[in-house]
């Protein structure tokens, strides 16, 4: 009787795990993001549980940064992440108050474009010490005790010669002037050096002034008028972004020298190419697209990142010409509704 007992509990525990089993819930298979952008480098596919939260410090107002928040938006939207987005229009007290802002927040993450080296390595430095990582975009910090767990970089300094190069191959020689971005940044200042350093390896080429238009376009617009009102025998524009590109091409207009001023350019933006194809622009630097180079990949590395991946410390980004021989390969530069 007790091994028919026994015989008897063993069969019913048995059939009942069978039935709970049977019962619970299929496992749910994880969802995949959406397909990424054209030309846009392609993410890890979702596999933690936890909903990140991501810090982004868009650098300023300005078209570029908007462009470049796009992409940040989209590759973060693709992928479920909790994206909290500052601005710090282009000052150096309120980047270091978006950190701030952000540690508040608790963010796992952060991906920023800073004002100036300097301001970096305080911004990445209040990310260490809270013990978040910081991925930078486009420009580098001072060295210091900041440090960065990634950067996406462009090599201004470089970006500056591919200009100079194009200058000195393509025009056969006059005075140049450069349009600069915001005074004191050193980006700007690398675009000049880069710039100056190859266009002068033409003999016949002078670069003879070089004035600050923060980016701006209407300022750009000024600053070429002083420019052609003190040098009206310039042969060479150099304006360091496209936007300020055209309001130096509609300085040459109003000045009665259109086509007699070769424009060159950075960016190789949507602008930029219809400029170049409309034959008022005549080469863009291009590469360096905010939206897909800068915004997309600057959140897929911080997605790997919390994912458990190791990242490349650097990134630096390919830089080429863009001209009418090559308008057919201009890359997307910004995504809608920046």
């Amino acid at each position: 009787m007790k091994r028919v007992s026994m015989l008897f509990v063993a069969i019913s525990l048995l059939a009942l795990t069978a039935i709970l089993v049977g019962c619970a819930p299929a496992a749910q298979p994880t969802k995949a993001p959406e397909a990424a952008p054209t030309q846009a480098p392609a993410a890890a596919e979702p596999t933690a549980a936890k909903k990140w939260k991501v810090g982004y410090i868009v650098a300023g107002p300005q078209f570029y940064y908007a462009c470049q928040e796009s992409g940040v938006r989209k590759r973060a939207k693709d992928l479920g992440l909790d994206l909290v987005v500052l601005n710090s229009d282009q000052k150096a007290e309120k980047e270091l108050s978006n950190m701030e802002d952000l540690l508040r927040q608790k963010v796992d993450i952060i991906v920023m474009q800073t004002q100036n080296s300097a301001v970096g390595q305080k911004a990445v430095k209040l990310a260490n010490d809270a013990g978040i990582p910081v991925i930078l975009l486009s420009t580098q910090i001072e060295k210091g005790e900041g440090k960065a767990l990634s950067q996406v970089l462009t090599d201004f300094r470089e970006m500056g010669r591919v200009a100079g190069r194009w200058v000195a191959k393509n025009v056969s020689g006059g005075k140049a002037v450069v349009v600069e971005g915001l005074p004191g940044m050193s980006v700007s200042e690398d675009l000049t050096a880069g710039f100056k350093e190859e266009a002068e390896k033409n003999a016949n080429i002078k670069v003879v002034g070089a004035q600050p238009a923060d980016w701006d376009r209407q300022k750009a617009l000024n600053v070429a008028t002083n420019f052609l009102q003190a040098n009206p025998d310039v042969a060479i524009m150099y304006c360091q972004n496209d936007d300020m590109s055209m309001g130096c091409i509609k300085a040459i207009e109003q000045a009665g020298l259109a086509g007699k001023v070769t424009v060159v350019s950075d960016n190789g933006s949507q602008e930029g190419a219809d400029a170049i194809k409309a034959g008022t622009l005549a080469a863009s630097v291009a590469g360096q697209s905010p939206a897909i180079a800068e915004g997309v990949r600057g959140v897929d590395l911080a997605w790997d990142s919390l994912n458990g991946k190791q990242i490349p410390e650097t990134v630096w980004l390919d830089l080429w010409m863009l001209d009418k021989t090559n308008l057919d390969k201009a890359m997307v530069w910004c995504f809608e509704n920046p």
